[in-house]
């Protein structure tokens, strides 16, 4: 069928991904629509729309929530702590963090996303323009921290979880 096998494969810096315009399946259940700039790719107006549009879509909502869910398991947040998430994107995935009771910030090297994100919060959240790899915050900031469909966009992942250690006190 169309969507067992990816359009295209690349190699890009030693990190294999593809390209596909079709579903793909996800742990084979979860139809997804998947397509992958590369390190280092900030997301442009057009992308932060389409990026926006696909988080609406049944299968795409239902994985987030997910992810969020395995998120606060993993972290046990405690209510009135603060949580960073670096790459915040559209402010979606912030959405469950306040939920639990966090106060939380965001930080997104494109402006488009964090203008999106804005839109979604209202003022919820402080939000910051920034990459991953060059936190603006000082040493121990945040009690928790997370990267949520973050670390395959950036540029150094390992210069990225550096610094996200670096701003966390308790968790990443």
């Amino acid at each position: 069928m169309w969507w067992e096998k990816p359009k295209h494969f690349l190699n890009h810096r030693q990190n294999q991904f593809f390209i596909s315009e079709f579903p793909c399946f996800f742990l084979d259940k979860i139809p997804c629509f998947f397509y992958h700039r590369g390190m280092g790719y900030i997301f442009d107006h057009s992308d932060a729309l389409l990026y926006e549009a696909q988080l609406k879509e049944p299968g795409n909502r239902k994985t987030a929530g997910l992810e969020h869910r395995l998120m606060l398991r993993m972290l046990k947040p405690l209510r009135g702590k603060l949580l960073l998430d670096v790459g915040c994107g559209t402010g979606e995935g912030l959405l469950s963090f306040f939920d639990a009771g966090l106060n939380v910030t965001g930080i997104d090297p494109s402006r488009y996303m964090l203008d999106i994100a804005s839109i979604n919060l209202g003022h919820r959240a402080e939000l910051y323009p920034g990459a991953a790899e060059d936190l603006p915050f000082e040493d121990n900031s945040f009690h928790y921290a997370c990267l949520i469909k973050t670390l395959e966009f950036v540029e150094n992942p390992r210069k990225a979880i550096e610094e996200v250690c670096r701003v966390a006190r308790d968790r990443v």
